[in-house]
């Protein structure tokens, strides 16, 4: 009887459906990343706002009047830090808006303005630096999966030279998995990053100068 008890069980857990099966379960859901909309370093459409800045005083006031921001054109370094499965939950921007000011020290925020206003989608939500004619030139975003994107074109006001903070830019990648962690979505993460727009400046490291950018 014993026998034929282990002959049974070997012959369910050696069969294709149970290892199928067993498989489908360990494996994790892949991450639902956002599509980039226009070039790699932006996540909107040209022409597309990258949400809603609504006035705080007006809000108080009772009324609820809602201003698109859109980033600025050119060339621009963007960096995302994904989540590297599916968290199986979303958040949503009341529970966002806190943690992601956090976003806002970080290096790549810091070149593009002297404040930040709170945008929100219907995707997510995140701070633009100080923008003017409803124009920003850098957005610390996060969409409601969780997944983190910097873009900052601060690099479109200056034509001729790419200056790169070397520290400047690895940093952020911590505070972004900071990030992550504060609002429960850990490790591990995959992340992206890159330059768009810069071939043929002058590439300036530290103020040193190197030479022309290539792509």
């Amino acid at each position: 009887m014993a026998n034929a008890l282990e002959k049974a069980l070997r012959d369910i857990l050696d069969s294709d459906g149970f290892k199928a099966r067993m498989t489908k379960a360990t494996v994790p859901p892949p991450f639902p990343r956002a599509s980039a909309g226009n070039g790699k370093a932006r996540f909107r459409a040209a022409h597309e706002p990258i949400g809603l800045v609504r006035d705080s005083m007006l809000r108080r006031m009772g009324a609820d009047d809602a201003s698109p921001v859109y980033l600025a054109d050119g060339a621009a370094m963007w960096l995302r830090i994904i989540p590297g499965s599916d968290p199986g939950k979303t958040w949503r921007n009341r529970e966002l808006k806190q943690p992601t000011m956090t976003l806002v020290t970080l290096p790549m925020m810091q070149n593009a303005g002297n404040g930040f206003g709170f945008s929100e989608a219907e995707d997510g939500c995140g701070y633009c630096a100080t923008f003017q004619d409803s124009q920003t030139y850098a957005v610390a975003y996060v969409f409601n999966t969780g997944e983190v994107w910097i873009t900052n074109s601060a690099l479109s006001r200056v034509a001729e030279l790419f200056e790169l903070d070397e520290e400047g830019f690895a940093r952020p990648m911590d505070g972004c998995a900071a990030f992550l962690k504060l609002i429960g979505c850990n490790k591990p993460h995959q992340w992206v990053v890159g330059f768009e727009g810069i071939k043929g400046r002058q590439l300036v490291v530290r103020s040193r100068t190197l030479g022309q950018c290539v792509s």
